[in-house]
């Protein structure tokens, strides 16, 4: 007799038939089927394995289940998070716009897309950078091709009329990382503090021209009085009282010409020019002045010819050169350094000098029009560099020298044709 008819002869085929239910109960779903199976024997584990199965079965179940639950809402946390930053991005007035690590875009705001000046509808997410970026804004796409290049924070920095940072962006998944922009549209800001400092001009202006006016009044009105007394004191009174006149008169007149050339200065009209030529060109307007003021060269030699104004730029080293003179009491060392940069198409130049440096406070106001920290200065000087520099598309900034000293720093488009 086989190992199974024993089990049959026994009268033992109801386990079986019961461990045959609870497998079609488990397949179907039903997992809080139990097997009642009272024997000892090899059915009886069985049954119990069968039982202990199931009961893990629908832990198992229910685990899964909670677990599922909590990603749905972590999901629907995610999702909702995802809308509300991209719609924080979409209203922020600051431009937006983040590249992968091959240069295509992956994300750009409607504040980056009026910046920019992109075509409203136009789909510029998954193209790369170089397509969406204009020819007109070559200097963006040079300081993003470097951002892509270095991998690395840089400082933000003005172009034309806009503030640009750029900062590395992970991916999350440990590949090399992206680039993130942030545009700021520094129009109204400008528009702003050009009205706050063509006030403060008016108000000094008024100030400077009423100066000179107490001096011309009170002379001619001494000349009248020795006049009408018919006085000895006529001819001495007269010729004094009328080199004052003409003393203060020629102050005003090179006042008002002074601002006149800052207010009307000509539009930029660009040539291809040497950059060197035009600064060594400045520099020999100060030959025979005596050895006190000294000049130190440090030209790159791979500068090109580039398009400049050369009569306003040459205006804007001499301006520099005598604000450098002044400072250093018209003796000390004036240092001209530049620098091609062919992968952004800018060059840069820096003009420095050993004198005291510029307090922090005054920084920010160094090319406002009529801020001066000299005694006899118009304060037109730097004003009238800051608008050629702004002309030709670049800019200027000023700081302090090591280990004495100001340094000026012009950043400058460096286009050959």
């Amino acid at each position: 007799m086989t190992w199974i008819g024993l089990y049959l002869a026994r009268g033992v085929t109801e386990p079986i038939g019961m461990l045959a239910q609870g497998t079609r109960e488990v397949s179907s779903g039903n997992l809080d089927f139990r097997l009642q199976v009272r024997t000892r024997d090899e059915l009886g584990i069985l049954a119990e394995s069968f039982n202990q199965m199931t009961a893990e079965l629908k832990g198992s179940k229910e685990t899964i289940e909670l677990s599922n639950r909590d990603l749905l809402r972590s999901n629907q946390e995610l999702e909702e998070r995802r809308r509300y930053i991209e719609a924080l991005l979409q209203n922020i007035t600051a431009g937006v716009v983040s590249l992968d690590a091959s240069g295509v875009v992956t994300t750009l705001n409607r504040a980056a897309a009026r910046i920019l000046g992109l075509e409203e509808g136009k789909e510029v997410v998954s193209r790369p950078y170089g397509e969406v970026l204009a020819a007109e804004l070559g200097e963006l796409r040079g300081a993003v091709e470097q951002g892509l290049r270095d991998r690395n924070l840089t400082p933000a920095r003005e172009m034309r009329l806009n503030a640009v940072s750029f900062s590395p962006l992970a991916d999350g998944r440990g590949g090399a990382p992206g680039l993130l922009i942030v545009l700021e549209d520094l129009t109204p800001l400008m528009r702003a503090q050009r009205v706050a400092a063509w006030r403060e001009v008016a108000r000094r202006l008024a100030h400077e021209i009423k100066n000179p006016l107490t001096p011309i009044q009170l002379s001619a009105q001494r000349i009248l009085k020795k006049f009408k007394e018919n006085s000895p004191e006529l001819p001495e009174v007269l010729e004094q009282g009328t080199e004052a006149i003409v003393r203060e008169v020629s102050a005003l007149k090179r006042l008002v010409d002074e601002f006149s050339h800052f207010a009307r200065l000509p539009a930029v009209t660009t040539v291809p020019c040497d950059l060197h030529a035009l600064i060594d060109d400045s520099v020999a307007l100060y030959d025979g002045i005596g050895g006190a003021l000294k000049f130190e060269k440090r030209y790159d030699p791979r500068m090109p010819r580039v398009l400049l104004d050369p009569e306003q730029m040459k205006r804007v080293f001499v301006n520099l050169i005598d604000n450098a003179r002044d400072a250093m009491g018209g003796a000390g060392r004036i240092t001209f350094t530049t620098a091609f940069h062919p992968e952004l198409e800018a060059l840069r130049v820096e003009v420095a000098d050993e004198g005291p440096g510029i307090l922090a406070e005054d920084r920010e106001r160094l090319f406002v029009p009529y801020f001066s920290t000299k005694k006899k200065g118009t304060g037109l000087g730097l004003a009238i560099v800051n608008r050629i520099i702004s002309d030709h598309n670049g800019y200027i900034r000023a700081e302090n020298n090591h280990p004495r000293g100001a340094r000026f720093i012009m950043e400058l488009p460096a286009r050959k044709s």
